[in-house]
């Protein structure tokens, strides 16, 4: 009773491992039964610890079915790979750190594996995904200018050579790489800050996240002025939001201040970079250099009234003449009725020569661009009808 009970359950072991493990399972049940010495559990076991994923015999059926030109076949098995990935979140994450490793890359394969990959129910495995294949493209993409700046930059990293990388080089992402690591831990300051400068033209998305995390652990004032100004270069939110927190840090070195309000003027879009810019100058801010950046920021970022009533106050009440004289020619960004009486009074006054000049240089602006916008638009000449 015994033996005949331990049959039956080895029976349907046996038919689990086949349904599993295929038919290496079953020839190891069968050698079990002509000899009962073999350890067909182990061999069973060892067999599907040895198959690196159960992706690869769908895989192998995809590349199979392309070969033969069967298109209905092709179809089944990328259905297939795609009810696998979506079943199975162990096998998704094991196909997809092949995609990441580049396994598929070059390969009829690489579309089937991406699209099932993109089919998962796991939102961290498509953005995965998505990330390898933009980095695949941009390094399909990048010019042989990149890997020769690369190969410069880990040879003899010189200040002057990385600020020189142009501009389609920092397409290649392994140079990006190398310079975020520069950027990090440089063996000088002047390295530190070349490579921070080179990655602030780079479009790459993720670079402003670099530079944004590198503000939060960098002490040294100049490295930290020189991720003030790279952000100028990056017109994102998170940059606006962050060079807004910058400059409304009194405990923050001045000059970094004055670097975040200079770059604050390429952020006009993003509302509280405009409102610290606001609130800075209207809180008596002390130092002359960082109110002389932010009314020129504002001017830059355009018309509004608080804007407006912003820069009028700074040309008339400001303790700096610099200060009032550029936040004159400042107000040529909003030309309306109350600015233009605001100029003419402080040219009527008796401000300073630099500070009048300025007004009336202002109002002559304003004159000439309202000059313009009323005059009929130029209409070219017809042919004449001589008939």
């Amino acid at each position: 009773m015994i033996r005949r009970g331990t049959g039956q359950w080895v029976g349907w072991l046996g038919a689990a491992l086949v349904a599993t493990a295929g038919g290496a399972c079953f020839l190891a049940l069968a050698s079990n039964i002509f000899a009962p010495g073999l350890p067909v559990i182990d061999i069973a076991i060892a067999k599907l610890a040895s198959n690196p994923g159960f992706a690869d015999d769908t895989l192998s059926g995809i590349e199979a079915a392309a070969l033969e030109g069967d298109r209905d076949r092709a179809a089944r098995e990328k259905d297939d790979l795609a009810q696998l990935v979506a079943d199975s979140r162990a096998e998704a994450i094991r196909l997809l750190e092949r995609y990441e490793a580049g396994e598929f890359d070059d390969t009829h394969l690489a579309n089937a594996v991406l699209t099932s990959l993109m089919a998962s129910g796991h939102e961290d495995v498509r953005e995965r995904a998505m990330d390898a294949t933009r980095r695949f493209e941009v390094e399909r993409n990048a010019p042989r200018g990149g890997r020769v700046a690369l190969d410069s930059v880990r040879r003899s990293p010189r200040a002057s050579d990385i600020e020189a990388i142009a501009r389609e080089d920092l397409r290649f992402m392994e140079l990006l790489m190398e310079l975020e690591d520069m950027a990090a831990g440089g063996r000088t300051t002047e390295l530190k800050i070349a490579a921070i400068n080179a990655l602030a033209r780079a479009e790459e998305p993720l670079v402003t996240d670099f530079l944004l995390q590198r503000l939060e652990w960098e002490t040294d004032v100049a490295i930290r002025q020189a991720l003030a100004q790279s952000l100028m270069m990056r017109p994102d939110a998170m940059a606006g939001e962050r060079l807004a927190a910058i400059l409304m840090t009194p405990t923050e070195a001045s000059a970094v201040r004055r670097c975040a309000a200079d770059a604050l003027s390429q952020h006009g879009r993003v509302s509280q970079a405009r409102a610290a810019l606001i609130e800075t100058i209207g809180a008596d801010e002390p130092d002359p250099a960082i109110r002389l950046s932010i009314v020129t920021s504002l001017g830059a970022i355009g018309a509004d009234p608080a804007v407006e009533d912003a820069l009028i106050a700074a040309m008339t009440l400001d303790s700096c003449d610099s200060v009032r004289a550029a936040a004159a020619i400042a107000l040529v960004c909003s030309p309306t009725a109350r600015t233009r009486e605001a100029l003419q009074a402080v040219v009527a006054s008796d401000a300073p020569p630099e500070v009048r000049g300025c007004a009336e240089q202002a109002l002559a602006m304003i004159q000439a661009m309202l000059v313009e916008s009323e005059s009929p638009p130029h209409v070219p000449a017809g042919t004449i009808d001589r008939r």
